[in-house]
């Protein structure tokens, strides 16, 4: 026959290693659960950096962008003094040539009289 405290160290025993299992479990089950944790905050540390590169991508776009405008804003105010110079060159030629236009037609009246005058002076002289 066996003794009592026999027979209550075999549960015991098989409780104890039952408790055992299930804290190597637990501990594999942590240890696992740090690995996926360290990889997580490696994931997060990369998309963090990806999110920063492309911040600074668009920083960076912005600002060209910005330059670009401020370029085209220039050469519009370039342009437009230019037309404005240009239009009064028009202008001033506009105005020469109907000068010269009132000329040639004073002239071209001054001809006629002289013709007329020619003809009459030889009518004259016949």
């Amino acid at each position: 026959m066996t003794s009592n405290s026999e027979q209550f160290d075999f549960p015991i025993q098989r409780q104890l290693r039952q408790l055992t299992d299930q804290i190597d479990r637990f501990t594999e089950g942590l240890t696992e659960l740090r690995f996926l944790m360290q990889e997580q905050a490696e994931n997060a540390r990369q998309q963090t950096e990806s999110i920063r590169e492309m911040n600074e991508g668009f920083r960076q776009s912005r600002e060209e962008m910005k330059e670009g405008f401020r370029e085209m804003r220039e050469e519009f105010r370039n342009s437009r003094e230019e037309m404005r110079e240009i239009r009064e060159e028009f202008r001033e030629v506009k105005e020469t040539t109907k000068r010269q236009a009132a000329v040639a037609q004073q002239q071209a009246e001054s001809i006629t009289q002289l013709i007329a005058l020619y003809g009459q002076n030889r009518s004259a002289a016949q």
